[in-house]
């Protein structure tokens, strides 16, 4: 606050590194203010800011230094000729949002610009058939699907009962509505535990126990959120329009539907010039699976944006 009252605001890593007391306000500090965005109005990716971190400091340390000493301070000296700051910084891209979100939750406690939950929000809640502020109202053993991150993983042995001295899990899943505990039991954790892990976009599909105060999860599966998109699916919409829609078109499109076959039904929904839509359901010989393959030949064939996924959820149809 010092420095910023005596210089005005900082306009880069580096001038803040000149300025500040780096006695007190070490790298663990400076790491954490550009981990939680502190830096952003700067113009600089975080990514940026972290990767010459340590150069940033160097350089501050020793201007300070000079600057205690009586010394002439070079980077005044020739300010005029300078480049600015942000040309010194690297050419590389800005940290995936997950890394982003992370970060502001280690240095902050809590997501600031970048929840984690945010780019999924739509996916969530099409294939959610509740949400964590819902449990309350719903009955005890009610069938469930949630969508949410997994949060602080708990290990157990079980004590007693035919599977004493067996793992079990209790972990919370962060929703877009709340919290909730999910109990997962010896046997279903066998086959669960790969996917249970911290800070993983999950569906979770069990029952409502309302024993306790609180409501929790009896967890049944665990799904990673893109294998929960096919697996929870209910059919597979592909949307066409009537321009350049034609026969040659049609047999192609049952080539691709047929080259990958599943339970799924389709349904096409066609589009006239004048934007009324019409959907009709193929046979059931054009049954699918629903998985990258088929998502790549039919975005190979259609362009991105013509396949959705139809659920029994909450919320709207969800493109591939």
């Amino acid at each position: 606050m010092a420095a910023r009252q005596k210089v005005g605001r900082f306009e880069s890593l580096f001038a803040f590194a000149e300025n500040a007391d780096l006695g007190a306000v070490n790298r663990t500090v400076v790491e954490s203010l550009i981990k939680c965005g502190a830096f952003d109005s700067t113009g600089a990716r975080r990514s940026q800011l972290a990767a010459v971190l340590d150069k940033a400091l160097s350089a501050g340390g020793q201007a300070q230094d000079d600057s205690r000493k009586g010394q002439m301070n070079f980077l005044d000296a020739f300010a005029a000729q300078a480049p600015a700051d942000d040309v010194a910084l690297p050419d590389i891209p800005e940290w995936p949002e997950d890394k982003l979100s992370k970060c502001e939750k280690e240095s902050l406690g809590l997501y600031v610009s970048h929840h984690p939950l945010g780019q999924y929000e739509k996916t969530l809640r099409h294939f959610a058939t509740a949400f964590s502020g819902d449990l309350g109202q719903l009955a005890h053993d009610a069938q469930v699907i949630l969508g949410g991150l997994i949060k602080s993983v708990r290990m157990l042995i079980t004590r007693t009962g035919r599977n004493a001295g067996s793992k079990m899990v209790i972990f919370d899943l962060e929703d877009l509505a709340g919290t909730v505990s999910c109990v997962v039991f010896p046997r279903e954790y066998q086959a669960l535990q790969d996917v249970i892990q911290p800070d993983r976009v999950v569906f979770v599909r069990g029952q409502v126990d309302r024993k306790r105060e609180e409501p929790q999860i009896r967890t049944s599966e665990v799904l990673d959120v893109a294998e929960g998109q096919r697996r929870l699916a209910s059919a597979v919409v592909v949307r066409l329009t009537e321009e350049g829609l034609d026969e040659a078109m049609l047999a192609a499109l049952r080539d691709v539907l047929t080259a990958h076959p599943g339970q799924l039904p389709v349904f096409l929904q066609l589009e006239n010039a004048a934007g009324t839509k019409t959907l009709i359901r193929a046979s059931e010989n054009f049954r699918v699976t629903m998985d990258a393959a088929l998502a790549h030949d039919l975005n190979h064939l259609l362009g991105n944006g013509h396949t959705v996924l139809t659920a029994n959820g909450s919320g709207y149809l969800v493109k591939l």
